[in-house]
């Protein structure tokens, strides 16, 4: 039922049509724009929204979830976790490591595993073994984080540590 009402609803509704977008500041890493579009017979002027100044492709950044295993010592697991400082809220939030893709077609696993170390120190090999005989890189499809104010884009790639290594 709630299918037919969702496909009733996107056969009719023809979404709003975009009518301009100006440029109001740009920065090193963002850009910040205001679009005019007409909604459902209204026009909506004014809608600011943030873009990377970096954006070369369909996304550019991954949020790393490091994994350490102890596979040797039997350990419990553990997420690997940063505090970062966030001016925009003057304060100290824990977060998984993360940064920007090098290039549009850049190996998002590689890109992973960099900042890992950067951010970390740990160094994670390109696999992940969740489940007990699978093992593979786990990327996620590309996901929007606050797509209300930012085209802001990323991945989020899953790395395994060995904790038990020296």
């Amino acid at each position: 039922m709630i299918s037919k009402v969702i496909k009733a609803f996107f056969s009719s509704y023809h979404g709003p049509k975009h009518v301009e977008t100006k440029l109001l500041k740009e920065g090193k890493w963002l850009r910040l724009k205001s679009a005019s579009f007409d909604s459902r017979g209204k026009r909506i002027n004014d809608y600011e929204f943030v873009e990377r100044t970096t954006k070369r492709g369909a996304f550019d950044g991954i949020d790393v979830v490091g994994i350490v295993k102890y596979p040797e010592t039997k350990q419990e697991n553990q997420l690997i976790l940063i505090a970062s400082y966030r001016p925009p809220i003057d304060q100290y939030i824990l977060e998984f490591p993360a940064g920007l893709i090098d290039g549009a077609h850049a190996n998002c696993v590689e890109d992973a595993i960099r900042e890992l170390k950067e951010e970390t120190g740990y160094t994670a090999s390109s696999e992940i073994s969740l489940l007990s005989n699978y093992k593979s890189s786990i990327l996620s499809p590309i996901l929007y984080g606050d797509p209300w104010k930012s085209n802001e884009a990323g991945k989020i790639v899953a790395l395994e540590v060995n904790g038990d290594d020296p």
